[in-house]
């Protein structure tokens, strides 16, 4: 399939420039003067290199692929490890969160429990005090 060209406007400098300077060259913001000397970009660094992978064999860039390769499988297989470790972790917490509640429900019902124990426990000692006044009261009568 065919990629039509950008169009490069003749009018748009390719460097900036400051305001009323058509040569490209002029005072920089602390005053001194800088010039451009090329209006071409300077050339891309790529992933091969500066001159775009002229000056490496393939040898040297299968290496770098495969030691590349190699380090997304390290770090696939330290994330999988990690997801499974955090996969213990949630049901370890799960199963404690669990335990916390049951040990929480089984305490407030041993509370309630003594609390009822305490209250019988206390009428219980109202009534017996209540024969015993009755009893000193017969004692005294007779």
């Amino acid at each position: 399939m065919f990629t039509p060209q950008r169009k490069i406007w003749s009018g748009w400098p390719l460097s900036p420039a400051q305001k009323n300077d058509v040569s490209g060259s002029g005072p920089d913001p602390k005053g001194k003067s800088v010039a451009f000397l090329d209006s071409t970009p300077p050339p891309p660094v790529g992933f091969l290199g500066q001159n775009g992978g002229t000056e490496e064999s393939p040898a040297s860039v299968v290496d770098k692929i495969s030691k590349l390769e190699n380090e997304l499988f390290d770090y696939q297989y330290n994330m999988g490890m990690l997801l499974i470790e955090k996969k213990e972790w949630s049901t370890k917490y799960e199963e404690m969160k669990q335990t916390l509640q049951d040990a929480t429900d089984a305490l407030k019902r041993e509370q309630a429990a003594h609390l009822i124990a305490l209250t019988e426990a206390e009428k219980r000692e109202e009534s017996l005090r209540k024969a015993l006044g009755v009893e000193k009261q017969c004692a005294l009568d007779v």
